[in-house]
C-alpha cells in the first residue's frame, strides 16, 4: 500500500524577505522528497505570514484534521513547522497521538529513536 502525505510549509516574511526561502521553493523540495520514497500527496499546505511561533495556523489546522493513521505529515525543515520548542512538542505529540509521523524534507533524523529526537529537540 502507497504511503500518504499531507505537505505543509511556513513562510514568515521579515525585512529582508528576498533571501528567505519561499513557499514555492519549500513545496518543491517536500514533493521531491515524496516522489523520492513513493508517497501519494493527498495535499499542500502553504502556510503566509505566520510565526512559527504559534501552534494554532490555518493551514496547519487543516494538515492535521487530514492526517489518518499511518499517514506522513512532510514539513521542509524542522524550523517551517515551529520556532518553539514548546510547540514543536506540542505539534510532534498530537501528530502521534493521530498514528502518523512527521519527516522532514531535508534529512532531519525522525522522532522514532532517542537520537532523532534530541536533534529535534535541538533545533526547535
Amino acid at each position: 500500500m502507497v504511503k500518504q502525505a499531507v505537505i505543509y510549509c511556513r513562510f514568515s516574511p521579515r525585512p529582508d524577505a528576498e533571501a528567505c526561502d519561499s513557499n514555492l521553493g519549500q513545496e518543491a523540495r517536500c514533493r521531491a522528497y515524496c516522489k523520492l520514497r513513493g508517497y501519494y500527496i493527498v495535499d499542500c499546505l502553504p502556510e503566509f505570514a505566520v510565526t512559527g511561533g504559534k501552534l494554532r495556523r490555518p493551514q496547519l489546522d487543516i494538515a492535521m484534521k487530514l492526517l489518518q493513521p499511518g499517514m506522513v505529515l512532510v514539513v521542509d525543515r524542522n524550523d517551517r513547522l515551529a520556532r518553539d520548542m514548546l510547540v514543536a512538542l506540542t505539534i510532534h505529540h498530537e501528530v502521534e497521538q493521530l498514528g502518523c509521523t512527521i519527516e522532514f524534507a531535508d534529512g532531519s533524523p525522525l522522532r522514532n529513536t532517542p537520537e532523532g529526537k534530541l536533534f529535534s529537540n535541538l533545533l526547535s
